[in-house]
């Protein structure tokens, strides 16, 4: 019994002094690390050593190089690697740490011969391979470690080995004809390896102010589609280079090509169309269909593309003004005689949309618009969010028409029904807006605080908008004199309503007398900048685009700090990219958002537009 109470005693002790050991050895490591960091070099070496001696870990050994390295202590230092290589002969990586301690002593030739050495004993291992390249690429000898790629090739039979890390490589160095190269040969022999090739020259081009890496990357493509006609890899890495740079025209034709030669049945067409639209660039679009519907009416997008190409040819007359009274009625024949002939496709119900917006707002055929809508309503395919959507725009055409009373049961029905849904909040928001336009800020203003909670960023955003307009300036007022004696009677907010509800009925002369009437106010009062925006965004869509940017620079210099400031900022950066088209004065709004308004809810939008205008691709 003594003898297992000493043994269990003894075993206690063991336990003890171990922990005791291990706790010492962590807190040395930890102070070990600590002095590294503050560059207490000398500290940080002795614990190091006292450590790596007692552990012989490389961990501790690439601490213990590094200290000796800053301290100049070249002695020890060579001691220390040579140590090494003796414990790990096999390890070539040694062999470089061995040469960049030869090169902080100025001796050259023999890092040199170390380097080559270590390249020439290389193994037929591909990690071997990869953790000599490594050690070359941690001392930035990119050249070294591409010359060590190249040989494990060489070494394991294979053309294809390392093509990522050879192109990363060749990225570090600047070598970027040699990135391309590397990826060509891939997608060459293996073309289901693409995406490795776009996202390499995704990373190529992330730095490319001056366009150069983009010019050798578009001509190494072209010419490698004009070298091999056959191979659709080559023109679906131009294809993707295109859209990502925007040249539309350019991808639209290789891509016909592709689904030429392949026979295709025209999908990635289609879908390419969809990406014109979004980006304005109608008649790159209008291309895209007009080769889908000559396919013949057999061809799996026909319908579609008739759909699509009138709903941009409506987008394509809504970005003129003023709008052409004669194109818009040619448009709507044409609508007319496609519903003559093509059922509505509940999957292209913005194509209705936009139809009956054509009749409603542009040539005044509200009447004939809701009835369309009415009875397209009434279609069993028609699915009931789908329904619900037409009716907001049909209520929306009742508010156009002044028919405000059957336009706020429309919208509360919808909001009724989808009451937790986006649709929902979409046709209360469009009720409060209402409420707003006709005086009633009390209950918009209780509907819109409700919406500032909103799962649409959007809604919310633009109901915390108003709500505001409306907190900020519905106080009574008493009478201001104006210059204009017919409006001293007129309430600001009312007046600033009856602006916005102009500007929804396309009144837009009217509402700018309306804002300028805000303008001319002898006294300072919340409105300013609003007004300055509502100005801004009614002279742009009168092609007055100097005069708009005049307006925002105002309202950005005065009130920057206002709720509607990054509106204008973002407005502005648009205004310049789109219709000024000045590159330097877009990214310069761009980034001051990005910087002095990292809240807005555009930064994301502006980070890519930035990264765009730069040069760089952007997915």
């Amino acid at each position: 019994m003594r003898l297992y109470i000493k043994a269990y005693i003894a075993l206690i002790f063991c336990v003890v002094v171990s922990a005791n050991m291990l706790l010492a050895q962590n807190n040395n490591e930890q102070l070990a690390i600590q002095y590294f960091s503050n560059r207490e070099y000398r500290k940080a070496a002795d614990l190091f050593k006292e450590i790596y001696e007692k552990r012989n870990d490389s961990y501790y050994y690439y601490y213990y190089l590094r200290c000796l390295n800053e301290l100049q202590d070249f002695k020890a230092a060579e001691k220390l690697v040579k140590t090494q290589q003796k414990r790990n002969p096999k390890t070539q990586r040694y062999r470089v740490d061995l040469g960049y301690v030869y090169v902080l002593q100025n001796e050259t030739k023999k890092a040199n011969e170390e380097y080559a050495d270590a390249i020439k004993a290389l193994p037929a291992d591909a990690n071997a391979v990869r953790e000599l390249a490594n050690a070359f690429v941690s001392y930035r000898l990119n050249d070294l470690a591409a010359e060590t790629y190249v040989k494990g090739r060489k070494l394991l039979n294979d053309e294809l080995l390392f093509s990522r890390e050879l192109a990363n490589v060749y990225l570090q160095s600047g070598q970027y004809d040699k990135v391309i190269a590397e990826m060509f040969l891939l997608v060459e022999k293996q073309p289901d390896k693409i995406n490795v090739a776009q996202n390499t020259f995704q990373n190529m081009l992330v730095e490319d102010e001056d366009n150069k890496k983009s010019e050798l990357l578009y001509n190494s493509l072209l010419k490698k589609v004009q070298q091999n006609p056959a191979n659709t890899t080559y023109a679906q890495l131009l294809i993707w280079y295109s859209m990502q740079k925007k040249y539309f025209d350019e991808a639209l034709r290789q891509a016909i090509s592709i689904d030429k030669r392949e026979k295709l049945d025209g999908a990635a067409i289609f879908n390419m169309a969809a990406v014109f639209t979004n980006n304005e660039d109608y008649a790159a679009a209008l291309k895209a269909y007009d080769y889908l519907m000559k396919k013949g009416e057999e061809g799996v997008y026909y319908t579609r593309s008739w759909f699509r190409t009138l709903d941009v040819k409506y987008k394509q007359l809504m970005s003129t003004y003023p709008v052409d009274r004669s194109a818009a009625l040619a448009l709507e024949k044409e609508f007319d005689n496609m519903f003559l002939v093509e059922p509505i496709d509940p999957d292209e119900i913005s194509v209705v949309l936009n139809y009956v917006r054509l009749k409603a707002f542009v040539l005044e055929k509200a009447d004939q618009a809701a009835a369309f809508l009415q009875k397209t309503m009434q279609l069993p395919s028609i699915r009931n969010k789908e329904k619900a959507l037409l009716k907001i725009e049909l209520a929306d055409i009742l508010l156009f028409a002044n028919d405000v009373w059957e336009a706020t049961l429309l919208y509360s029905q919808v909001e009724k029904d989808f009451q937790n849904d986006t649709i929902g909040q979409l046709a209360k928001y469009k009720n409060a807006k209402l409420s707003f336009y006709i005086g009633e800020f009390a209950w918009a203003k209780d509907q819109l605080d409700v919406l500032r909670a909103a799962t649409t960023k959007l809604i919310a955003n633009d109901a915390m908008y108003f709500s505001l307009v409306i907190s900020d300036n519905e106080e009574d007022e008493e009478d201001f004199d104006f210059e204009d004696s017919t409006y001293v009677d007129n309430k600001l907010l009312r007046l600033y309503a009856r602006a916005d509800f102009l500007m929804y009925k396309n009144m837009d002369d009217e509402a700018l007398r309306t804002l300028d009437t805000l303008e001319r106010a002898r006294f300072i009062h919340s409105l300013q900048d609003d007004v300055l925006y509502k100005k801004a965004q009614l002279k742009i869509k009168q092609q007055k685009y100097d005069e708009a940017d005049s307006l925002l620079t105002h309202l950005l210099d005065v009130f920057p700090q206002e709720l509607i400031a990054d509106d204008a900022l973002y407005l502005q950066a648009q205004l310049q990219e789109k219709y000024l088209h000045n590159t330097v004065k877009a990214m310069d709004c761009y980034q001051r958002l990005i910087t002095d308004y990292s809240g807005s809810l555009y930064v994301d939008e502006a980070r890519k537009s930035f990264r765009r205008l730069r040069g760089d691709l952007v997915n």
